[in-house]
């Protein structure tokens, strides 16, 4: 009798270690094939958007760590989208001021965003394509000005540093110039060379507001080089949610 007990026992201990194993496996499988991940981070969002051109004047980009999805226009403001050659041609606009005035009056002194008060040409320029045409531009009624965040999103330095750049930086000696993604937004120097402005004013110095130029010759974004006050004329490119 006490023979059976010791290999009942056993059997016992072997099946539980057995399941032990079993479950650890398991557990090590799980956390390496996670969706959107390597190496167990599961689900992770890209610091970088893919684009996606929609072939109707505007460019869909997806989530990033910084933004979430949005609807880019493919021509900066003043250029002309043409839809058979699916192209932008013309010369951007730049005399679009961020505020009349270089002060906090077009935006919000908590956000330090556009909020659409005070005289701001920015704000009115990508405003109006919610109602021209009817319906909006492409169908969409959330046409603003993009946030700092959201415009440096559309920077991609060839050599680096790693989209999305961080305030007055460069792209590191050689990049590509432009320095923005041109499969889905033309590549012409007259949009290249152009400050654009963002929504976001420097919080450190109000009479400025942040901008890009996709040449990265200067800062790729920043708000201290000369020409972002609020009140000069740049370029713009307007973004939807």
């Amino acid at each position: 009798m006490k023979i059976y007990r010791n290999i009942f026992f056993n059997f016992v201990l072997l099946t539980l270690s057995l399941m032990a194993c079993a479950k650890s496996d398991g557990g090590s499988s799980d956390s390496g094939s996670g969706s959107g991940g390597s190496g167990g981070g599961g689900g992770s969002t890209p610091a970088a958007p893919t684009f996606t051109d929609n072939l109707n004047g505007t460019i869909a980009a997806s989530a990033t760590t910084t933004t979430n999805g949005l609807t880019w226009m493919k021509c900066s403001q003043g250029q002309t989208y043409n839809i058979g050659p699916n192209t932008c041609t013309g010369t951007p606009l730049t005399n679009i001021l961020y505020c009349s005035a270089n002060d906090q009056s077009c935006n919000n002194s908590s956000t330090y965003l556009l909020n659409g008060t005070g005289t701001s040409a920015a704000y009115t320029s990508c405003n109006n394509l919610n109602s021209t045409p009817p319906g909006g531009f492409a169908g969409k009624t959330t046409w603003r000005v993009p946030t700092k965040e959201e415009l440096r999103s559309l920077v991609v330095c060839s050599n680096g540093p790693a989209t999305p750049v961080a305030d007055n930086t460069t792209c590191t000696a050689g990049s590509t110039n432009p320095a923005m993604n041109t499969s889905v937004f033309p590549a012409n120097s007259s949009v290249s060379g152009k400050a654009h402005w963002s929504a976001t004013t420097d919080s450190a110095f109000v009479a400025n507001a942040f901008t890009t130029t996709f040449t990265c010759l200067a800062a790729c974004l920043g708000s201290t080089g000369a020409g972002n006050n609020k009140a000069t004329g740049l370029s713009l490119r307007c973004v939807a949610d």
